[in-house]
């Protein structure tokens, strides 16, 4: 199996193929847990409440170069916490749409076990249920 030491798990969102859950490998099951733990809000899991990030909290903030360097911080200290399989992480944030509620959030970091680059690029919605 390529890169089953990068692990190997349930994909998120659920994939059916066949009737059964499609597993989730490698390098995409990485960006996979990167996603959970900064969309994680902290406190949110009562097991394991200090989990996940405070992105959230910044959803009132007024937009700026404050704003954007405590979001780059809270999601490099998260993924440095709770993603062990990755190094050198370092975050963007592009405010360019908040205007409708969107920002776009860039996750830069290197696989320790291949010493590849990687990134995850996704929007951050300022409301619930966005980008509908």
């Amino acid at each position: 199996m390529e890169n089953g030491f990068l692990g190997r798990g349930f994909p998120f969102p659920l994939r059916i193929a066949d009737g059964e859950i499609e597993p989730e490998n490698g390098e995409a099951k990485i960006r996979q847990a990167i996603y959970v733990i900064l969309m994680t809000r902290q406190e949110e899991r009562p097991m394991l409440p200090e989990f996940g990030s405070r992105l959230w909290d910044y959803v009132f903030d007024l937009p700026g170069e404050t704003c954007r360097h405590l979001l780059c911080s809270e999601i490099v200290q998260a993924v440095c916490r709770w993603e062990h399989r990755v190094d050198h992480v370092s975050a963007a944030v592009d405010d360019s749409e908040l205007s409708r509620g969107k920002v776009i959030l860039t996750v830069s970091y290197t696989v320790r076990a291949t010493n590849r680059p990687d990134n995850l690029v996704f929007p951050f919605y300022l409301e619930e249920g966005g980008g509908r």
